[in-house]
């Protein structure tokens, strides 16, 4: 049974039980602004749950992109969203019986989530629908401990050591006086303390080459404002090296039935520790690429051993000389993962073939409606040409929420996409 003949509930549960706690509110309902774009990977006869609901002109312009009627796809949505679990969301605020109906309509669908955790795995068995890639079989308890393992930032140490795999030097700390001596400990170095489950950049300290006064001070005042936000949050920090100056890439695997195998690798863009960007595939000499894709692939044989099927992501430091070391892995779908699905669903007919493409979120001083933005890109020249296959989408509708636009840019090589992207910065005055 191919993918085009299964219905999938497309299942946007960014805010899950895997990457963050409950108490993570505000953190919560920013990261929900984030889900419609998961229309992007929508076919004819799919389902749609989003914590945020698709704009009418986001789903119009997905819709007219992708070939299919609006009435091909079945868009469901909270009537309110206070940064619980998606699933525990549908189920209390608002669609569960549209839901229950809907799937009734697809005997064969299957759940698509962005990340698994146990209220989807609950709403799942609810709804009578098995989790997609895993099938009637679920997700065995060996494969759930390793998803909850790689995805805690001890665990990954863990791990990386179990399998050869480079970290930067560190400790993991249990609690608040473990963490405090181990920066002692590591002082002479810039440092970077990560809470053990996070994501997005969220509750990262760096502290730099300062005096033992200061940095006690900073690290305090962190832990306090910590402690205080997030005290449902597992216990304990990771505090390691900061490999610097160095670029932060990444390399993305699927675990299959037959094994991992790597599906594409890329360059991400930070800013104050957190995510905006990226662009792929990755501007590295081939033996770089090809020892990234060998970091992704023993972590993906680890997962596959445990009965772990789909995406997975390394997260790298690239130095100057050419040394890789592994800093996080996410056993989930990821932001970059619908914007590789999507290039590759629109370019698979062009040539050539491998495409080059960024996806980015940037504030600027264009804030005007969602369709007189795609309107400014068409009369650059800029929009998406199927005939081509390049130009640029805008694939979210968030800018009267936080003022920034979020587009794909997708060419023929390098060059190409800088100039298509800095001909969207410019028409829609991004920074």
């Amino acid at each position: 049974m191919t993918r085009q003949e299964v219905p999938l509930l497309i299942f946007a549960n960014i805010n899950n039980d895997t990457m963050m706690d409950r108490s993570m509110t505000e953190l919560a309902q920013r990261a929900a602004r984030q889900t419609p774009r998961k229309v992007w990977l929508a076919r004819p006869g799919d389902v749609v749950v989003t914590p945020q609901p698709v704009s009418t002109e986001l789903f119009g312009h997905a819709c007219t992109v992708l070939g299919m009627r609006p009435s091909q796809i079945s868009l469901v949505s909270p009537g309110s969203y206070s940064g619980r679990p998606l699933a525990e969301s549908v189920r209390a605020d608002g669609p569960w019986a549209l839901l229950r109906r809907l799937v009734g309509e697809r005997p064969r669908a299957r759940l698509l989530p962005y990340a698994v955790d146990h209220p989807t795995m609950d709403c799942a068995e609810a709804l009578g629908v098995p989790i997609e890639p895993y099938g009637a079989d679920g997700i065995s308890p060996s494969a759930w401990e390793a998803i909850e393992r790689l995805n805690g930032k001890d665990g990954f140490r863990a791990v990386a050591r179990e399998i050869g795999v480079p970290v930067p030097d560190g400790q993991v700390c249990a609690d608040r006086r473990r963490l405090r001596r181990a920066v002692g400990e590591l002082a002479g170095s810039p440092l970077v303390v990560k809470p053990l489950r996070a994501a997005s950049g969220h509750g990262l300290l760096f502290l730099s080459r300062t005096g033992t006064p200061r940095v006690r001070a900073r690290l305090d005042a962190y832990l306090d404002a910590y402690l205080d936000e997030h005290r449902g949050q597992p216990a304990g920090w990771v505090v390691e090296q900061c490999i610097a100056p160095a670029h932060d890439v990444s390399v993305q695997v699927e675990v299959e039935r037959e094994g991992p195998r790597a599906v594409f690798d890329g360059r991400m863009r930070i800013e104050d520790g957190s995510f905006h960007g990226y662009l792929s595939p990755l501007d590295a000499p081939a033996a770089v690429r090809a020892e990234l894709a060998d970091i992704g692939l023993r972590f993906g044989r680890y997962l596959a051993d445990r009965g772990y099927l789909g995406p997975l992501s390394v997260d790298a430091r690239l130095t100057g000389s050419g040394r890789l070391y592994a800093i996080e892995t996410n056993v989930r779908r990821t932001g970059t993962t619908t914007m590789h699905q999507l290039v590759q669903r629109l370019t698979r007919h062009a040539a050539p073939p491998a495409r080059t493409w960024l996806a980015d979120s940037r504030a600027g001083a264009f804030r005007g409606p969602f369709g007189e933005a795609l309107s400014r890109l068409r009369a650059l020249g800029l929009a998406y040409d199927p005939g081509l296959g390049e130009g640029a989408l805008l694939t979210n509708d968030t800018v009267r929420a936080d003022g920034r636009w979020n587009y794909l840019v997708m060419g023929a090589g390098r060059e190409r996409v800088e100039e298509l992207a800095g001909g969207v910065r410019t028409a829609l005055r991004l920074r």
